[in-house]
């Protein structure tokens, strides 16, 4: 990844690299594979997003993109909460750092929504 200077980027960056680790390490069963698949789209989603925001047509084309890293980001959290009721310490542990992790990217995302749109007509 190239470093521009985005510590928010290097965040979601990193998010999206850890929820691939984490979903590595998920039994491979009926439950676990959907939220597996869930999990590596919307984790995914979050970055490919992001990046997207950076060739917004307009400052409300960029504060669209950037609610879309917001919701991906909220789908992802869903999962990480349904994968921290797994027996597994470790699998638990690795989720309820993730879910941290996302806490404060969301309140990042959300500062940069609110700074963005102000003075935008809905």
């Amino acid at each position: 990844m190239k470093n521009n200077g985005s510590i928010l980027r290097q965040r979601i960056y990193h998010f999206a690299i850890e929820a691939k680790e984490l979903i590595e390490f998920l039994p491979s069963d009926y439950y676990y594979e959907n939220l597996k698949r869930q999990l590596a789209r919307s984790s995914a989603s979050v970055y490919l997003n992001f990046g997207e925001a950076d060739t917004a047509s307009s400052r409300k084309d960029f504060v669209h993109k950037l609610r879309l890293c917001s919701k991906e980001l909220r789908e992802s959290c869903h999962n990480l909460e349904l994968i921290c009721t797994s027996e597994s310490v470790l699998l638990r542990s690795h989720a309820e750092k993730l879910l941290s992790e996302a806490d404060e990217i969301g309140a990042m995302l959300f500062a940069s929504i609110r700074t963005a749109s102000r003075g935008l007509k809905e």
